[in-house]
């Protein structure tokens, strides 16, 4: 254990020595055993004017390495408050007890809220539209092979929005995009938008499987393609086609209507769509563009699989701001120089990495090519290790930017810019304040605000939060519900994470309050793995876990109980491959007799 509560509540007989009064008096060895210690006595009064009232005293020990001085005053003070509501008021029940006065809640309430602004009034495609008038010359994206100005890319996006209105596209309707990553791909995002659907971004290198899940769940009315995907009985059109030109469509997006739907892990065997509007869209990409200060000269790499929302910003935030989008080839990722390489070819500035890829590229390919033009480095997906923050600082010459959002809450909720001084005294960089228009309030199970240093739930509320889950009315009522703090009307997202203020205001990572887990910036549901083990014929139960055997090495392991005759683990796994992309196949599948079980039933992992 970590805490101690130490209560002394016996009489004790003072030494009695001839001539000398003798009194007690406690002395501090000036070490911490535990986290934290309360030491309390009690006392029933004396003959002196000290003791003549008795009661209740005592002090708290705590590990400075972990606490400061004013935190544990703070502590001395709620603690003393709920005692002092407890005898007030007996009967009142513990959960009721609040060790928070009404200005210290006022106070975490407004930390919690990101700076005020006025909403976008230009969706996406309209501000590109705009950008192409101002610089027609300029490039707007390249890829492996070729580039587009500005000028070329509007035109082919408004030759293509045509053809996907002639096939069904419009406001509330969905287009699929499965294909590889070029100047294409990019071009189709923005031709859908101009078409008033909203982009279903699908990697053509999943499982046939869970394609035609998504396909049959999305129901898009057309797939832009370029080579064998299974789009049944959806119509298809090649994400290159040439077109004839065509004038612009006379549409002008709606904030609220949908601009994407990306699917993530879902716990309950299926993964899930999630949609987000224009205004959210509009509004995150304009804070992005304050935040790391935009302009024209600058080349945002884009390096993420479109099927996941980090890949959002990388195509958008350049775009709408004039400035340039670098897109990476298929399979550069895996390689640490080739990826530096590509990155010192297009002489990007702006680039985003999980931590754990980032550690990777460091150690293998901190030196294959210079990178005279980084200036920011974008870090989320997982915890930022402080030392791997300091480093990449060190090594390239950048800004360190620490991000964190679920997809629900539009890519990012709260940012932070790792400064020189370290502001945490734990060993990850802090996840960071709201970003601007969004609130993040830690709360308890009662959905009331925990003091700072506390873990509590991490929730959302904002203009950037999703519209929910396509097809899925009652898990968006259970994931996005009423924020009573802001009340109107407002809604706020039930992130699942833990988190905590800390003494200098922002807000600390701690972990999960259920079992999705996150490997190499992937956001993995263990009860879809476990749920495509249990189809498998002699599967009878199912864990899968992240284990971390050596320090960093982290890993997916699933467990599978099975009949006598059941499969093999191999043949268990080559199953998972068809059936869950890359980063959901466990890195091994182990069978065991039984699964080990908890006090109350439940499966200890």
């Amino acid at each position: 254990f970590q805490t101690m509560l130490v209560l002394q509540n016996q009489d004790r007989a003072e030494p009695e020595l001839p001539g000398i009064t003798v009194r007690d008096r406690s002395r501090h060895h000036g070490g911490s055993k535990f986290d934290l210690t309360f030491s309390l006595t009690e006392t029933t009064g004396g003959p002196d004017a000290e003791e003549a009232a008795g009661g209740i005293g005592g002090y708290l020990e705590y590990a400075t390495d972990l606490f400061d001085a004013a935190t544990a005053r703070a502590l001395c003070a709620r603690f003393a408050r709920v005692l002092t509501q407890a005898v007030t008021d007996p009967g009142r029940p513990i959960g009721d007890l609040d060790p928070l006065t009404p200005a210290e809640r006022d106070a975490l309430l407004a930390r919690g809220h990101g700076a005020p602004r006025p909403l976008p009034v230009r969706t996406a495609p309209e501000a590109v539209r705009e950008q192409a008038l101002r610089t027609p010359e300029a490039v707007a994206v390249r890829d492996a092979h070729t580039h587009l100005t500005y000028a070329e890319l509007d035109a082919r996006a408004d030759a293509l929005a045509h053809a996907l209105r002639e096939r069904g596209a419009g406001p509330e309707t969905r287009v699929a995009i499965a294909a590889p990553p070029s100047v294409h791909t990019v071009t189709a995002m923005l031709a859908v938008l101009r078409s008033g659907a909203a982009y279903l971004p699908v990697d053509p290198a999943y499982p046939h499987a869970r394609i035609r899940h998504m396909l049959d769940d999305a129901r898009p009315v057309l797939v832009l393609t370029a080579g064998d995907v299974p789009t049944g009985d959806i119509p298809r059109l090649a994400v290159d086609a040439p077109l004839p030109p065509a004038t612009p469509l006379p549409y002008t997006p709606h904030p609220a209507d949908p601009a994407y739907v990306i699917y993530t892990s879902g716990s309950t065997g299926r993964p899930k769509g999630v949609v987000v509007t224009h205004g959210a869209l509009a509004n995150h990409m304009s804070w992005m563009a304050g935040h790391l200060t935009v302009t024209q000269e600058d080349r945002v790499l884009a390096r993420t699989s479109t099927s996941f929302d980090a890949s959002v910003w990388e195509v958008w935030l350049p775009l709408m701001h004039g400035a340039e989008v670098c897109v990476l080839p298929s399979g550069a990722n895996t390689e640490p120089e080739v990826l530096v390489s590509w990155m010192s070819r297009f002489r990007v500035t702006v680039a985003q990495f999980v931590p754990s890829h980032l550690a990777l590229v460091l150690s293998e390919a901190s030196g294959a090519a210079p990178l005279p033009g980084l200036r920011a480095v974008l870090c989320g997906g997982e915890p930022l290790p402080r030392a791997l923050a300091e480093e990449t600082a060190a090594l390239w010459r950048t800004e360190v930017h620490n991000l964190y959002g679920p997809t629900e809450a539009t890519i990012d909720a709260t940012a932070h810019r790792v400064p020189a001084t370290p502001d945490s005294p734990y060993e990850t960089v802090p996840i960071g304040r709201p970003v601007d228009t969004m609130r993040a309030y830690v709360l308890d199970h009662r959905l009331r605000p925990v003091p700072p240093g506390v873990t509590g739930e991490l929730y959302l509320s904002g203009p950037n939060l999703a519209r929910g889950y396509l097809n899925r009315p009652g898990l968006t009522a259970a994931r996005f519900v009423a924020d009573p703090i802001n009340g109107a009307g407002a809604r706020m997202y039930r992130t699942g994470d833990l988190v905590r203020w800390n003494a200098a205001g922002l807000l600390d990572y701690v972990s999960r309050a259920d079992d999705q887990v996150k490997l190499r910036g992937f956001r993995i549901e263990p009860g879809e793995i476990e749920a495509a083990l249990l189809s498998h014929p002699g599967v009878t139960a199912a864990c899968a876990v992240i284990r971390e055997d050596a320090p960093g090495e982290r890993r997916l392991v699933a467990y599978a109980v099975t009949t006598d005759e059941g499969p093999r683990p191999a043949a268990l796994r080559d199953a998972l491959a068809e059936a869950l992309p890359h980063y959901m196949v466990p890195a091994a599948v182990v069978v065991l007799d039984e699964l080990p079980l908890l006090p109350n039933g439940k499966t200890d992992r």
